[in-house]
């Protein structure tokens, strides 16, 4: 079991955590004054500290280093997602954070049957940073207001863009990693259950959205972003 744990940026060298993490710390990992933990702050920095106070509510740790570690992926990756039901929005973000998606946007298209609500971005925000704990990711995946389809094909301009739509072979998968990698920043849609209608999919090429097929069976939801987000990780000349 991991003994990584987030806190907020800090400037001294005595930090302190409270509710579920100190729960956690001194209820479930058994942790006492003299052990060893590592934090992270979300923005790249990891620090080993030590345990020198602990309580019901409140853990104090005094710093011992802190040290800039970055695994984030060499192409920065922006995903906007017409978001799955229930548990598999837990599972699939799990699976973004640990493939290294840099930011993760909501997205309300014609078919969509989830619409993200900003009430909903805590509890997102909560299964990013438990999952970075237990990858290892320093970084934290930024989660995006909900966003309308129209708006996000003609609102994000840079870099190559990319629209999921089976049986779509004309741009290989190949060919657009390639793109991704030599500009160093990629864009990618995956709709809803029901796919993409007709007219959005005309909407997005005339926008300036290339369309690819991430395999040749229809993927659901959490399997096609994990599946986009798992291709434009790969390294540039793997094996």
């Amino acid at each position: 079991m991991s003994n990584r744990f987030f806190i907020n940026p800090i400037a001294t060298e005595i930090c302190q955590i409270s509710g579920e993490s100190a729960h956690h710390i001194v209820n479930v990992m058994r942790m006492k004054t003299g052990d060893s933990v590592i934090l992270f702050d979300g923005t790249n920095r990891e620090f080993t500290g030590i345990i020198t106070e602990t309580d019901k509510k409140v853990v104090t740790i005094a710093i011992q280093s802190v040290i800039e570690v970055s695994r984030e992926q060499k192409i920065t990756s922006t995903l906007a997602v017409a978001f799955p039901k229930g548990d598999r929005q837990k599972f699939m973000i799990e699976k973004l954070v640990e493939l290294g998606v840099d930011s993760l946007v909501p997205l309300q298209t014609q078919r969509s049957v989830v619409n993200v609500q900003p009430r909903s971005l805590e509890k997102i925000q909560r299964w990013i940073v438990e999952a970075s704990k237990q990858c290892g990711r320093n970084q934290l995946m930024q989660i995006k207001p909900t966003v309308s389809f129209n708006d996000w094909i003609h609102g994000q301009r840079e870099g190559p863009r990319f629209v999921a739509h089976p049986h779509d072979m004309r741009l290989t998968i190949t060919d657009a990693i390639g793109q991704a990698q030599r500009a160093g920043v990629v864009s990618l849609t995956v709709g809803p259950e029901g796919g993409f209608t007709s007219q959005e999919i005309a909407d997005a090429q005339n926008a300036g959205w290339s369309t690819i097929a991430l395999g040749i069976t229809i993927l659901r939801i959490e399997t096609a972003a994990i599946a986009a987000a798992t291709f434009f990780s790969l390294p540039e000349n793997p094996g």
